[in-house]
């Protein structure tokens, strides 16, 4: 992304030169930009080679590259941000709840609720494996016998959906729902300049999510069973022992919700195209699946499911020589990040003999670390040690779509992945 400022101080947009098609006001190519009223830009491109995007701008324009060192990681510096406030509108009382405050600079809030969510998951863990790797088996047993199928649609997107859908009271025969709770949840980041009328229509189904959620918030109190909900209803994270207040609760679960569907689905999708693209890989690691855990690490750095989420400077920080001022609005590139030739050698490079690999940043880092990142962990190494195991010779099965991956400024999805293959039973 180039992040621009004006010479007036504001944020000028973040413009993405590879997404010519999206219709957004603030994305545009590099030859439809102003750039007389441009002082300043930032440079960090995962995918592409900065100096090729350097080269195409005015050369009087002062750049600075940030591809190799844009590894923001001082939380009491750079704080979450959150753009929209489609939490606000007023849907005749059936709100929408949502700690706004939690994605500005609220560090302490954040860092003890997030803290929670990441120590339930793992009270939680040891009764996951056997509902992931169910869910992974029924979903082979479907595609299996036709020898082919379109990977992201029929296994990589309904799979974590329906992990997550029967930790919050849904069983698989209602995955459409939750499919259309967790679009509600993503929109914004997804289509950031909809409507007013199109964020009322999204906010009421996120808070038909939230009401359903209230209730099992409620049900668990009185009768916990071995769930996620259970145990985050009876955890404490205040000094005076208080349990998690309803919003903490809700915004909890739009963090699993949102960070555990279509990223998990994107890595699921990237790491199968990266076995597709280097065969020898794949069947090194049919034949020795101990290196699956190598192989989950190095996807997500290689290809990382979140490319990058915004963040507000709470202090003046200085980045490549340049002072960027208090209040600024930045992008973190965690994709950038995690092809840094200083720390990882011929980072563009897939190795499943990476010794560092898991210095990637996917899920991000400190109090803003992703809560269902050992969750998103499991789900990888199942899948693919499942897919390995009873489908063989798995290839392309025709061209891949053009544009690979469908528009989006934050996350990575795949638009389809088709594929045949040998099955095994």
């Amino acid at each position: 992304a180039l992040a621009a400022e004006r010479k007036a101080g504001q944020p000028m947009a973040a413009v993405f030169p590879h997404l010519r098609h999206l219709d957004l006001p603030t994305l545009c190519k590099i030859d439809e930009i102003d750039f007389s009223k441009v002082d300043l830009c930032f440079c960090a491109l995962p995918h592409a080679t900065s100096q090729e995007v350097i080269s195409a701008l005015p050369r009087d324009l002062k750049v600075v590259d940030l591809s190799a060192d844009f590894r923001l990681r001082d939380p009491a510096v750079y704080a979450e941000w959150y753009g929209h406030e489609h939490h606000a509108l007023d849907l005749q009382q059936e709100a929408v709840y949502g700690l706004t405050e939690f994605y500005r600079d609220e560090i302490k809030t954040t860092r003890l609720v997030a803290g929670t969510g990441c120590n339930a998951m793992a009270g939680l863990f040891p009764l996951l494996p056997p509902l992931i790797d169910g869910a992974v088996e029924s979903l082979i047993d479907r595609i299996g016998p036709a020898g082919r199928c379109e990977f992201v649609s029929e296994f990589a997107l309904p799979f974590p959906g329906i992990v997550i859908a029967d930790q919050i009271g849904l069983d698989e025969s209602r995955y459409e729902t939750f499919k259309r709770w967790a679009d509600a949840m993503l929109i914004l980041a997804q289509r950031p300049t909809i409507s007013v009328e199109e964020a009322r229509e999204w906010a009421a189904i996120e808070a038909e999510a939230q009401h359903h959620l209230a209730d099992l918030f409620e049900q668990r109190r009185a009768d916990p069973q071995d769930d996620l909900i259970s145990v985050l209803v009876h955890a404490h994270v205040h000094d005076d022992d208080t349990p998690l207040t309803i919003e903490e609760l809700q915004d909890l679960m739009h963090q699993l919700v949102t960070g555990g569907f279509e990223t998990t689905t994107s890595a699921l999708s990237a790491g199968l195209l990266l076995l597709l693209q280097h065969p020898e890989e794949m069947q090194r690691l049919r034949n020795d699946l101990t290196l699956v855990d190598a192989f989950v690490e190095e996807t997500l750095r290689f290809d990382s499911p979140v490319q990058g989420l915004w963040r507000t400077t709470t202090c003046p920080v200085e980045m490549g020589g340049v002072e960027i001022p208090e209040g600024a609005t930045v992008q973190l590139r965690f994709a950038a990040a995690n092809r840094d030739p200083a720390v990882f050698d011929d980072p563009d490079r897939f190795d499943l003999d990476r010794a560092n690999a898991k210095e990637h940043v996917a899920f991000g880092m400190g109090p803003h670390f992703c809560i269902g990142a050992a969750l998103a962990r499991q789900e990888m190494r199942s899948a693919f040690t499942a897919l390995l195991s009873r489908l063989d010779d798995i290839e392309l099965d025709g061209e891949l779509p053009s544009p690979l991956h469908e528009p989006s400024v934050f996350l990575r999805p795949m638009a389809a992945l088709p594929i045949r293959y040998r099955f095994l039973g």
